[in-house]
């Protein structure tokens, strides 16, 4: 009994690993399949897509080589091709394209799906050929779950500015993980006409000191004479992590009113603040902000004296000049760390600076 029992169920095992090893060996002839008909595809439609450009089809014609292309083949062949042509010669591709009803079958669905995937693929395709037309759409996308969605679906206001999409990734931003944060913020900054007087805006509303600095530290990366004059009005903010991002944010622009603002900002009651403002100064080549890095050479803090002397060493001859004059002197604090700073090799000084 218990023998004829194991012969069963070993006969059962073999067969299922039989079974098992013939799937295996039918998918992977499938899947070479696939890949090879999707290459063709892919061969085809970029022939032409180039013949479209050249003048040597109709769209027509081009339109008929979509229709006979998998979906994932013909995105992935459009973006290959987006970052290379562009202008008005890539608004011609995206006509023809856009007249199919391919177009219509395949994007809002997917843009809907409940699998993330789907989505990405449609926020890809409207990043590269997104109108107008298709907010509705975008909005969703961008209000998406999935960070990778969001950073797709983003990027159609390089082609489409819209006051509305912004607001909703200034949101989205606000509230997503730095790193997600992070490349929402390199997206929008591309688009920045439409940004800046959004921004300046949000910059006077802002709810909470999170989100300020956030601004704040956009209006820096944007380096946009706009948002000068609002940034200096946060300098004496209650909040230090407000006054550090506008010490910080400020290192994006070298103007004389802003050599005074960080010298004044080097006497903040917060080292990080005095930190910060002399990193900024050493950014924008402050050589007339000398005498007060100078003198934070004896702050208490060794982060402050550090920073101020990297600012110095920044200065190129006029500043190296002050750290030497320093040596003469009788505060050790001051001493010690201009000699630590001279010493370093211009490699360990880019390092200090990264």
């Amino acid at each position: 009994m218990s023998t004829t029992f194991l012969a069963v169920v070993a006969t059962a095992q073999l067969a299922f690993f039989v079974a098992m090893f013939a799937w295996l060996v039918v998918y992977r002839g499938l899947d070479e399949r696939r890949k090879r008909r999707r290459r063709a595809q892919g061969a085809a439609l970029s022939r032409a897509l180039m013949d479209l450009l050249a003048g040597r089809i109709t769209p027509d014609q081009f339109v008929g080589t979509l229709g006979r292309s998998d979906g994932h083949v013909i995105v992935a062949v459009l973006h290959q091709y987006a970052s290379q042509i562009g202008g008005e010669p890539w608004e011609r591709v995206v006509d023809a394209v856009r007249q199919t009803a391919w177009f219509d079958r395949f994007v809002p669905p997917r843009a809907r799906s409940r699998l993330w995937w789907q989505r990405l693929v449609a926020a890809r395709l409207l990043a590269i050929a997104g109108r107008e037309s298709d907010l509705s759409l975008t909005r969703e996308l961008v209000r998406d779950h999935h960070p990778a969605i969001k950073v797709a679906a983003i990027k159609i206001v390089r082609r489409v500015r819209d006051d509305s999409v912004l607001e909703i990734v200034l949101d989205e931003a606000l509230a997503a993980k730095p790193v997600v944060r992070r490349y929402l913020f390199d997206t929008v900054v591309s688009v920045r006409q439409v940004l800046v007087p959004l921004l300046a805006r949000r910059l006077e509303t802002a709810g909470s000191v999170e989100e300020l600095r956030s601004l704040i530290a956009l209006g820096g990366e944007l380096s946009a004479i706009e948002f000068f004059d609002p940034l200096l009005g946060y300098t004496g903010h209650e909040a230090m992590e407000i006054r550090v991002a506008v010490a910080r944010a400020l290192g994006s622009y070298p103007h004389p009113r802003t050599e005074a603002v960080l010298s004044d900002l080097l006497s903040d009651k917060q080292w990080q603040v005095r930190t910060q403002a002399g990193s900024s100064l050493g950014v924008i080549r402050a050589v007339g902000a000398r005498g007060a890095l100078k003198r934070a050479l004896s702050d208490g803090n060794w982060w402050v004296r550090l920073r101020a002397a990297m600012a110095l060493r920044q200065l190129g001859g006029a500043g190296t000049q002050v750290l030497h004059d320093i040596e003469a002197g009788e505060d050790r604090f001051a001493l010690e760390m201009a000699r630590y700073v001279r010493g370093l090799s211009d490699e360990a000084v880019a390092d200090y600076l990264t």
